[in-house]
């Protein structure tokens, strides 16, 4: 039989295939002789069929299956004791039984760890289904629905994988067959005798490994690992663990087990999809879940199981220091009645020796007292006679002083009069005349001002006496102002309270109209943007009437044009847009519209037949600079025919199907629509009810569409669909008119032209109520400011009369404080005029006596002066330094009078306290006799080395504890007491070994986990680089066009 389909093609989106399932055991040798056995409880009901049907798009060039002569022979039964393991009802195919397939396997070498047998019991779909496989590659093939699925889905099961993993339920319970309310079994045989390879444990399971799951209705589920006999090994986990790391079996790496969901999120999925898609073939994913496991577990007992070991480590102590205490107690019983006797005698004799030593200290610090009373008496005695000393040098030196003063009197006299004389020689009598008249005058000048200043002194004083009366006066009134202004600051205050609260109301308002003004501004810029929508969508439809390749984006008439012009370029011209080879005839015309939501924008893309081609469409795009989201372009291979043999739906249902609607006039494009879009499996219907009706079968919860449907579609473009039994309704939110199949371009542009003029009105009316609204709220603004300005202008003003009144406040306070007349800068002037007046009269005298006297001799007299210069210098010279020592003894004699006056104090304080320590001390002595009487009644003198409240309280602390240990350790003993200390002290001690040696561990394994991190980031960049160069080398071998990026 010819093929119905074209061969495979390369496509820009590719989708996993819903007609084949691949199992393979990983390895690279590839057989033709594989066998493949499934029994299930029906033939592919298909109802049964369609449970397990997802909807999915099919991509261009994905392999179809071939109809092949053998795939039409009937399927001969096989009988029960045959050795394929397959059950009464089951079928065979090609006739080869299980048994002659596991004697073709037997001379083939393969790696242990292969999977031979798969035997399922109520899982999924099957209620029983055994599968013999060869060692090497292995296809399944069957109908949708007919538990491919399943198989992949065993072998994740059995081997540990959870139930979300396979992604056919949330929990491990739902994988039971609907409804068998019983368990299920699910067994995996595995090959454990390869050669020149160490087996799994070979001396407990032999040369085959049987895994079993048992699956339970309440959601647990146990395993069993058997030997080749059948007999059970183990039961635990871990067990099976460590055989699929020794076996090197990834569960959970999609590169080793590829289900539909991850081969979806492989090839449609996000990058963060593709990249942990990555990871995990890689296995990094599992280990970076383990170290994060390793490093939340150490973090947990660091957290918490250091904590409660330190605490019960604490506990362990203070037990054994508790149990130490209570040994050492308990043995000293005895020592403590014999201490307490001895803390009696020391108690009587402890207040003697307090008293003792009371006295001794009064003693002690009387005779140091007494020793520093006479020291201080010395040192009164020795500073009495230097300070007698030095009075007596000061006399003598000023007696000195005085003598040698009186010389320099005597000699400035002499000097002074030689001087007269020598000046009375040289001047003529008339300028001591004019010197006198000149005092003369000066004498007046002084007396006027002394007279004027008396005068001032006086008006002073009666000025003073009137500005206290009128201050008196002034006061007054000051107080009368005070209290008024008082007044207007508490009114301007009550006005400024009355204009905050009028104003509080405002607010609230401008906030309403703010909020209203927005709300219009926001209407007015969707209603605008509407506007602007409308008005593009008319300039297009304008276009397409000039041009009808502009129904296809703005750009297309452009790129059509480089295309023609480049088609020798092309290994093939290319197809497109599809919608020109696309018609809708008349009767159908009302499912336009439906038809456009079922193909998603394909009547747009171009079809090519390789990479190159792609590329250089590619090109062409971004000359024309055509947006990304038009003119996509899908790579397919050119058959020249029309696909044979579609999956319709059966019976009447096949002329519903959209591609037995549409006319499509080229092959290539009716492939692609298929293979995109699948055509074949979405109706079109008039109504909701019809359609229900003739696809819909069974009850809510457990919906089905008839066989080979996937969606429904209405003429508005609503569709509906069975998702998991249940009838899933999705309306149509986009455009409700046809733009490319059903072209009414004028009624589109009439309809859009009655739009736009409502448009125009609603946006002037927007706009109106918008001024309307910016007015009012400019108005009420205006309010608002009219009353913040009148707020700070009542505030200003009553801060202003605040002011006032401190200032007028502050002015009384000081006139109070300020009554006090100061006279004496005046008295001061008066005084020094009337020493000026005398010092004018004594030169006036000395004048005239000069005037009186003869006139000597002059150069006698100048001798005579120079002879008195020079004992003037010497007499100088002697009389300062007479006038340093008396300075010195003076500063000395000052110094020593303080210290005696300081010894006289002290040794009068000492004085009075030896005195008042010797009474003291009497009484200390008189207390201490009757204290030691009062001892030597109850035994001889004892040591004492504390005080009386020490052996109160020791004595009260030693009955206590005779009395407690006495009742505590009545039913033990020592030894016993012994033998408990010393077992708690080595639980102590081994405890607290352990705990360190547990921590140091912990440790060790925390820096081992930093430095697996690191070494991992290295290996995930190492393993992205080489996975890169390799896709781009294979891409380029095989002539694609792509890029890998990490």
């Amino acid at each position: 039989m010819p093929e119905s389909r074209r061969p495979p093609a390369k496509t820009q989106k590719t989708r996993h295939s819903k007609r084949e399932t691949a199992s393979s055991n990983g390895h690279s040798t590839y057989s033709q002789d594989a066998s493949t056995t499934s029994e299930t409880e029906d033939e592919m009901d298909v109802d049964e069929q369609y449970d397990d049907y997802e909807e999915e798009e099919v991509a261009v060039g994905t392999k179809r299956r071939k109809a092949s002569a053998a795939s039409d022979q009937k399927r001969k039964p096989t009988g029960k004791g045959q050795d394929c393991g397959v059950a009464d009802e089951g079928r065979l195919h090609d006739g080869e039984t299980a048994a002659e397939l596991s004697q073709a396997d037997a001379g083939i070498d393969s790696e242990m760890g292969v999977v031979e047998e798969i035997y399922c019991e109520n899982f999924m779909c099957h209620r029983k289904m055994r599968v013999a496989l060869c060692p090497h590659i292995n296809f399944i093939t069957g109908e949708n629905g007919s538990g491919k699925s399943a198989i992949i889905a065993a072998i994740q099961i059995c081997l540990g994988a959870s139930a979300r993993v396979t992604h056919r339920g949330k929990s491990i319970k739902n994988l039971i067959r609907h409804g068998h309310e019983g368990n299920a079994l699910v067994r995996i045989t595995l090959r454990n005798d390869a050669k020149g390879s160490d087996a799994f444990r070979p001396e407990q399971f032999g040369k085959r490994i049987m895994v079993e799951r048992l699956i339970r209705r309440d959601g647990s589920a146990e395993y069993r690992l058997k030997d080749e006999r059948g007999v059970l090994v183990s039961k635990l986990k871990s067990d099976l663990e460590a055989m699929l790391d020794h076996l090197n079996i990834q569960t959970e790496n999609p590169c080793a087990i590829l289900d539909q969901e991850n081969a979806k999120l492989f090839l449609k999925g996000n990058p963060a999809d593709k990249y942990k898609f990555f990871l995990q073939s890689t296995d990094l994913y599992k280990m970076r879940t383990t170290y994060s496991k390793i490093d939340e577990e150490t973090r947990t007992i660091s957290e918490s199981t250091l904590k409660r070991e330190q605490a019960k480590i604490a506990t362990l102590k203070d037990a054994m220091k508790e149990a130490e205490k209570q040994w050492q107690e308990a043995q000293s019983i005895g020592k403590l009645e014999d201490e307490f006797e001895e803390l009696k005698k020391e108690l009587a004799w402890s207040f003697v020796s307090e008293k003792e030593a009371q006295a001794a200290k009064v003693a002690k610090k009387m005779q140091r007292k007494k020793r520093d009373e006479e020291a201080a008496v010395t040192d009164y005695a020795e500073a009495k006679k230097m300070v007698q000393n030095l009075e007596l040098k000061q006399k003598t030196k000023n007696d000195k002083l005085e003598e040698t003063s009186a010389l320099m009197s005597q000699n400035n006299q002499r000097k002074t009069d030689v001087k007269n004389r020598i000046r009375e020689a040289r001047r003529p009598l008339h300028s001591c005349k004019a010197e006198i008249k000149q005092l003369v005058q000066s004498k007046e000048r002084a007396n006027q001002r002394l007279h004027r200043l008396r005068r001032d002194l006086e008006k002073k004083k009666l000025d003073h006496e009137a500005m206290l009366r009128n201050r008196m006066q002034r006061n007054d009134d000051m107080r009368v102002r005070i209290e008024d202004k008082r007044q207007e600051v508490a009114r301007a205050e009550q006005e400024l309270n009355e204009a905050k609260h009028r104003s509080q109301a405002r607010p609230g308002e401008l906030e309403e109209l703010e909020a209203r003004h927005d709300n219009c501004l926001h209407q007015l810029r969707e209603a605008d943007g509407e506007v602007g929508r409308s008005q593009h969508r008319m300039n297009a439809l304008r276009n397409q009437n000039r041009d009808s390749l502009a129904i296809y984006g703005a750009k297309i008439p452009q790129l059509q044009h480089l295309i023609h012009e480049n088609r020798h370029r092309f290994a093939a011209p290319p197809i497109g847009p599809l919608g020109l080879h696309v018609k809708l005839p008349e009767r159908f015309m009302h499912f336009a519209v439906a038809i456009e939501q079922a193909l998603k924008g394909t009547l747009q893309n171009y079809l090519v037949v390789n990479g190159r081609d792609k590329a250089l469409l590619e090109d062409l795009k971004r000359q024309v600079n055509c947006p990304h989201n038009q003119a996509n372009i899908i790579i397919a291979q050119r058959t020249g025919r029309r696909y044979g043999h579609l999956r319709l739906a059966p019976g009447t249902l096949a002329s519903h199907a959209i591609c037995n609607i549409l006319e499509v006039s080229d092959d290539e494009v009716f492939n692609a629509l298929i293979d995109v879009c699948s055509t074949e499996g979405k109706l079109l219907f008039d109504d909701r009810q019809s359609a229900e009706e003739g696809v819909l079968s069974g009850s809510s919860g457990s919906f089905k569409m008839a066989r080979f449907v996937s969606e429904v579609y209405l003429p508005n473009g609503d569709k509906f669909l069975v998702r998991s039994g249940n009838l899933a309704y999705i309306a149509n939110k986009g455009s409700r008119r046809s733009s490319i199949i059903c072209q009414d371009v004028e009624a589109e542009m009439k309809e859009l032209e009655q739009k736009l003029d409502y448009l125009h009105g609603n946006l002037d009316v927007l706009r109106r109520d918008e001024s309307q609204l910016r007015r009012e709220r400019e108005a009420h603004r205006n309010q608002v400011k009219q009353q913040n300005d009148r707020i700070d202008h009542l505030s200003r003003r009553c801060n202003q009369r605040a002011v006032e009144l401190r200032n007028l406040e502050e002015d009384l306070s000081e006139d109070l404080q300020q009554h006090t007349l100061d006279t004496s800068v005046l008295e001061d002037e008066v005084r020094a005029v009337e020493d000026e007046l005398q010092g004018f009269h004594d030169r006036e005298q000395e004048l005239n006596d000069i005037l009186s006297k003869s006139n000597p001799d002059l150069e006698g007299q100048l001798h005579e002066l120079e002879e008195l210069d020079a004992l003037e210098k010497e007499i100088a010279a002697e009389m300062n330094e007479y006038q340093e020592d008396v300075d010195a003894l003076y500063k000395h004699l000052s110094e020593m009078k303080v210290q005696e006056l300081t010894h006289q104090r002290d040794a009068a304080a000492l004085r009075d306290m030896v005195a008042q320590w010797e009474s003291e001390l009497a009484a200390i002595q008189e207390d201490c006799d009757e204290q030691r009487e009062k001892a030597v009644q109850h035994c001889e003198r004892v040591g004492v080395t504390h005080s009386h409240d020490y052996y109160g309280k020791r004595l009260t602390d030693i009955k206590r504890q005779i009395d407690h240990e006495r009742s505590r350790f009545r039913g033990m003993d020592l030894g016993e007491l012994k033998d408990d200390m010393e077992a708690k002290q080595l639980k102590f001690k081994n405890k607290k070994f352990n705990f360190d040696k547990f921590r140091e561990n912990l440790d060790r394994i925390r820096s081992m986990l930093e430095e697996r991190k690191r070494v991992w980031q290295i290996l995930r960049k190492e393993i992205a680089h080489r996975t890169s160069m390799e896709f781009n080398k294979y891409m380029y071998l095989n002539n694609f066009a792509g890029k890998l990026k990490f």
